[in-house]
């Protein structure tokens, strides 16, 4: 028991209390950066699987450090939503790229107001 006490951060004369303020700004500091490149290795890692969407997400994610406010879960959710999101678009554009329509057209094209039957 006296051992744990003599270790402890917030006993005077401990090891921890000689510790100088600019030591622990240099750790905080390549804390970060260790954080920022396991960041921009997993974004590179999601980019080679052809993960795009989540690249996107957790790239902004980390920017705005927004992954703070939600849950494991719900951040797992948000990325594969996101996928999900991308794939469905593309998915959507490539089939009507291969139709080979002639006129480019959409719904908010359709005049409902016409009187004519």
């Amino acid at each position: 028991m006296g051992w744990i006490n003599s270790i402890s951060p917030w006993k005077p004369g401990t090891i921890f209390h000689h510790i100088r303020i600019s030591e622990v700004l240099i750790s905080t500091n390549k804390l970060t950066n260790n954080i920022l490149m396991n960041n921009h290795t997993t974004i590179e890692k999601m980019k080679q699987l052809r993960l795009h969407g989540m690249a996107q997400v957790h790239h902004a994610a980390v920017q705005e450090k927004m992954y703070t406010d939600y849950t494991t879960d719900e951040y797992t959710a948000l990325l594969v939503d996101q996928e999900w999101e991308v794939r469905q678009h593309c998915k959507i554009k490539n089939l009507v790229h291969r139709a080979g329509f002639k006129l480019q057209a959409s719904i908010r094209d359709i005049d409902y107001t016409s009187t004519e039957s």
